[in-house]
Formats: C-alpha cells, sequence, structure tokens
C-alpha cells in the first residue's frame, strides 16, 4: 500500500491551467512524460518507485480512481538539455503525452557546465513542444548537495527556467527549499 502524503496546495498551484491534462483526465485517458536525467529516472530514490514520476501517477490514480493513468519515465542519468533535446522526437512528441514534465539544469550547474548553451537548448526544446496539443511543466533542478556548492549558478540556471516559462501556457515548478536560496518568486531579478 503506497503512503499517502499530505500536499501544501500552494505546492501544486499553477499559474496557468493545464487545459490538454483536464481534457485528457475528462475522457479519462492521462499520459504523462517525464523527460530529464538521474533524479527523474530515480536515481537517489529508496526505491523507483519513490522517484518523482511514480509518486506523481500515485498520487494521479489516488485522486482520478476512474482514469486510466500513464507515465513515462524518459530519464536517463547523467544528460542535459542538449541531449534530452536530442530524443525529444521519440521519447516526448511520438508518445503524445497530455503533460511532459521536463526536470532540466542540475547537471549544468553541478558540472559546470556553460549555462548559456543549456538555456539555449531549453528555449528550443521549448519551442518544439509549444504548439503542440499537451501542457508543459519545466521543472527546477534538483538540489543535492553536489549544486547547492554553486548557488550562483543554481541560481542563473532557476533564472533560465522563469524566463524560457513565461508565455505559452508553460509551467515553472520550484522544490521547496527550507534556507530560502533558490525560491522562484526571486528568480527573475537574478
Amino acid at each position: 500500500m503506497p503512503e499517502i502524503y499530505e500536499t501544501p496546495a500552494e505546492l501544486i498551484r499553477f499559474e496557468h491551467q493545464l487545459v490538454h491534462s483536464a481534457e485528457a483526465i475528462r475522457q479519462r485517458q492521462v499520459k504523462i512524460v517525464a523527460i530529464g536525467s538521474s533524479s527523474t529516472r530515480g536515481v537517489g530514490a529508496s526505491s523507483s518507485q519513490r522517484s518523482y514520476p511514480s509518486r506523481l501517477e500515485i498520487e494521479l490514480r489516488q485522486r482520478y480512481p476512474k482514469v486510466s493513468i500513464t507515465i513515462e519515465n524518459k530519464g536517463i542519468g547523467g544528460e542535459e538539455a542538449g541531449d534530452e533535446l536530442a530524443r525529444f522526437q521519440k521519447d516526448v512528441i511520438d508518445e503524445k503525452p497530455a503533460l511532459v514534465v521536463w526536470q532540466v539544469g542540475t547537471n549544468a550547474v553541478w558540472k559546470q557546465y556553460d549555462l548559456l548553451q543549456v538555456a539555449a537548448a531549453i528555449r528550443e526544446g521549448l519551442k518544439r513542444l509549444k504548439d503542440m496539443s499537451m501542457d508543459i511543466v519545466l521543472m527546477d533542478l534538483q538540489y543535492a548537495p553536489a549544486v547547492l556548492q554553486y548557488p550562483t549558478e543554481a541560481e542563473r540556471m532557476v533564472a533560465f527556467h522563469h524566463r524560457g516559462s513565461q508565455g505559452g501556457g508553460r509551467q515553472c515548478v520550484s522544490p521547496v527549499r527550507t534556507d530560502g536560496l533558490l525560491e522562484c518568486d526571486r528568480a527573475d531579478s537574478v
């Protein structure tokens, strides 16, 4: 039996409605693609069932028991925006999901990539998905200890996420931080 977690409303409120996801729920058939690197795949989680795509699937199935919910986990460890972009056609577009959750930026900060190149790849990915019949949630980087040793770069990556998510009904989601660093509402001023 899966554990049940209470999620504070402020963490799941989106600025834009997920219209394609809502329509898929009405049709009782929802497909979601989660694309990213090792944190999407679930590396570091105590089990594959504790990866965020698996947890999301459990939560959605509990909330919508009469709806068929499928989440395709397309996380591949070590990748960054450019690598993920290279497989967008096969792993995202061809899957025809109602919702895409793209977690990106962790490896860029941790491995000290050129953040402007990574931001360009994120913009290109969002541009490719923009006119598709799918909702897009751009999820911020994972705040692992290796990332937190580069706070300036992490804040820059968060700012790129927020700029990239503006317009077109795209969402930007930031994981909760208890130390006040990298808050979503501060990202645009970086």
